[in-house]
C-alpha cells in the first residue's frame, strides 16, 4: 500500500519550550490513522504543523511523494491536505448548501475579468458547483437541510457540515481535529459511520481525538504521545494493552473498560 504522508524527525518550540519533538508517523493510502494523547501531548501542535499553519524547527513531511514541510497553509489544502477544526468555523448565517459551496472556492478559478463582467463561462461554472455541492450534500445524506440556515441545525449536523464542506475541497488527506468534541454517544456512533462512508470514498484520514470509544471503532494504525513525544504506536488492542499508555493516558483499567474486555 502507498505511503500518502511520512512525517520524519519533526520537532517545534515556542519560546524555548519544545512542544514537539522528534516526531515520526506515516499514513497509507486509504487508512484511517489516530494521534492520541492527554491535554498538551503536542497533538494540536503535530496538526498544526502538518496543515502549514506552524512552520517546523525540524524534521520533514513528506505528502504523496512530495516535500511540503514549509509551505503556506493554503498550499497545504491546494495539494490535498485538508483539516478541520475543533471549534466549528461555519458561516453560521448562510445556508447548508451556501457553506458547502465554500469549500469548493479553491476548485473553481475564475479570471478577475470573468468576475468582473459576470461572463457565460463564470455563470456556467457557477452553476457547475451548485449543482456538484448539492450532489455532495445529498449523498452524504444531508439533502433536506440543503437550504436550511446552519445556525437552525443541532449542534452534530454542524459537526457534519463541517465534514460535508472539507469534502467539497476534494482532499487526498482529510484531518480531523476532535471531531466527536461535544457530541452524546448516539451522535459519537453516527460520526463513526460517516467517517468510514468518507474512508469508502477513497480518502485517506488522519484524526486526533479524545473519546476512545470512537478511536477503537475507526482505527487502522494509532499514534500515542505524551508530552510533545511519541510514547508508542500500534493497532488498537496493542496500544491500549501498553502499560506506558495506560499509566500516562487511559489510567489504570482503562483499557479493559475502553476494549470492552
Amino acid at each position: 500500500m502507498k505511503e500518502l504522508l511520512t512525517v520524519k524527525n519533526l520537532s517545534k518550540s515556542f519560546g524555548g519550550i519544545r512542544a514537539v519533538s522528534d516526531i515520526g508517523l506515516k499514513v497509507e493510502e486509504g487508512q484511517i490513522v489516530s494521534i492520541i494523547g492527554p491535554n498538551g501531548a503536542g497533538k494540536t501542535t503535530v496538526f498544526n504543523l502538518l496543515s502549514g499553519f506552524y512552520s517546523a524547527d525540524e524534521g520533514e513531511i513528506i505528502f504523496d511523494g512530495k516535500p511540503v514541510a514549509g509551505r503556506r497553509a493554503y498550499d497545504f489544502a491546494h495539494n490535498g491536505m485538508v483539516r478541520t477544526f475543533q471549534n466549528l468555523r461555519l458561516f453560521k448565517s448562510m445556508s447548508v448548501l451556501e457553506n458547502v459551496l465554500i469549500g469548493r472556492q479553491h476548485v473553481t478559478r475564475y479570471t478577475p475579468l470573468q468576475m468582473m463582467f459576470n461572463t457565460p463561462k463564470k455563470r456556467r461554472m457557477e452553476q457547475k458547483d451548485r449543482a456538484a455541492a448539492a450532489e455532495l450534500v445529498a449523498e452524504m445524506g444531508m439533502k433536506d437541510m440543503l437550504n436550511v440556515r446552519c445556525d437552525g441545525l443541532p449542534y452534530g449536523q454542524q459537526k457534519k457540515l463541517e465534514l460535508v464542506r472539507a469534502l467539497a475541497t476534494q482532499p487526498k488527506l482529510l484531518m480531523l481535529d476532535e471531531p466527536a468534541a461535544g457530541l452524546n454517544p448516539q451522535e459519537s456512533q453516527e460520526l463513526a459511520d460517516f467517517i468510514f462512508s468518507i474512508r469508502d470514498r477513497g480518502i485517506t484520514i488522519l484524526v486526533i481525538e479524545h473519546d476512545m470509544s470512537l478511536i477503537n471503532k475507526i482505527s487502522d494504525y494509532i499514534y500515542v504521545m505524551n508530552h510533545g513525544e511519541l510514547l508508542c504506536e500500534g493497532t488498537s488492542d496493542v496500544v491500549m494493552n501498553d502499560e506506558q499508555v495506560i499509566e500516562a493516558y487511559i489510567g489504570k483499567g482503562g483499557a479493559k473498560r475502553v476494549s470492552g474486555n
